[in-house]
């Protein structure tokens, strides 16, 4: 399957791409399939798909529902559903994954400690946002 072909794989559908020779620092949020050729330096949160490519670079902390890897990534990454690293990828990190779907290809790399089964997955609950019980203003009624 083609590296782009991933997002439909993946049921997404890719509405964000950061093209070769493109930085970005800071902080990136985006809702559905985000593929990175460029180079992001910072945070990167999804519940979706990120797709790093051949010539893709990550330097920072990653939170995503799944991550597929042909590049490089720096950081420690938290993921909620699978983590791919395809030949020529390499993740160099701590790993925090919330299922046991961690997939390496011959030519891939990872170095870093690994978290993940039903103990990471507790520990992803325990960084979910709650949502915090809402009362009215002093001096309102409902």
């Amino acid at each position: 399957m083609g590296f782009m072909n991933r997002a439909k794989a993946t049921g997404g559908h890719l509405n964000g791409y950061l093209g070769p020779g493109t930085e970005i620092e800071g902080i990136v949020r985006f809702t559905d399939v985000l593929r990175v050729d460029g180079k992001i330096s910072g945070r990167i949160l999804s519940e979706k798909d990120l797709i790093v490519g051949e010539s893709g670079e990550i330097d920072g902390e990653i939170e995503v529902g799944t991550l597929s890897v042909a590049g490089t990534v720096h950081g420690n990454v938290t993921i909620r559903t699978r983590l791919e690293i395809h030949d020529g990828g390499r993740v160099t990190g701590d790993l925090i994954l919330g299922t046991r779907h961690l997939v390496v290809e011959d030519g891939g790399a990872f170095e870093g400690n690994i978290r993940m089964g039903a103990a990471a997955s507790e520990e992803l609950e325990d960084q979910t946002p709650r949502k915090v019980a809402e009362f009215p203003a002093r001096g309102t009624s409902e």
